[in-house]
């Protein structure tokens, strides 16, 4: 079996989006604890001996996972995204589950069709619509763009918690 998460976050919340794909950090740490067998690599867990344990996405929660997995002696994959590191910049869908999360009761415009939203279940499904139209586009600036017009907001100097924000050169070195 293979595993994956994209990361970890102290105090995990099922009611914020940007919690949506993470781990609980002192339960995931308990989980490593506890494990008899320990995670092995992909090539190992293909061929059926072991577990392997994968992350996804160049940002600080997933940096914290793999550092705990290792600290605990097991093999973990981290796969990541160069452009991001490269260019120093957040993921857009990162920003976008952020701004999400910071408004409550608001009315958006996408392609010429108008959305509200007043709770997660709303929040989420509009997330999905925003999303996918904005992964059709062909570049981050485009990207962000459009995030700007939605949100009225600079989003990409949008300042996203450090657990989401995208690691640097030095970290990925680090690892």
């Amino acid at each position: 079996m293979i595993y994956a998460s994209h990361g970890l976050v102290k105090k995990r919340s099922f009611n914020k989006i940007c919690h949506m794909h993470l781990l609980d950090y002192q339960l995931f740490e308990k989980h490593l604890e506890s494990k008899k067998e320990r995670y092995v690599s992909i090539e190992e867990s293909i061929h059926e001996r072991g577990d392997a344990f994968t992350i996804d996405d160049s940002i600080y929660a997933a940096m914290d996972a793999a550092l705990l997995l290792r600290k605990y002696g097991h093999n973990v994959s981290l796969f990541i995204n160069a452009y991001y590191i490269e260019n120093n910049i957040n993921y857009w869908f990162v920003v976008l589950n952020c701004l999400m999360d910071l408004y409550e009761n608001m009315e958006i415009s996408l392609c010429g069709e108008t959305y509200r939203f007043s709770n997660l279940k709303e929040k989420l499904a509009i997330r999905t619509i925003i999303k996918n139209t904005l992964s059709l586009l062909d570049t981050e600036e485009d990207r962000y763009s459009h995030l700007n017009k939605i949100f009225e907001i600079d989003a990409r100097n949008y300042e996203v918690p450090r657990y989401l924000r995208t690691i640097t050169k030095s970290d990925l070195l680090y690892l």
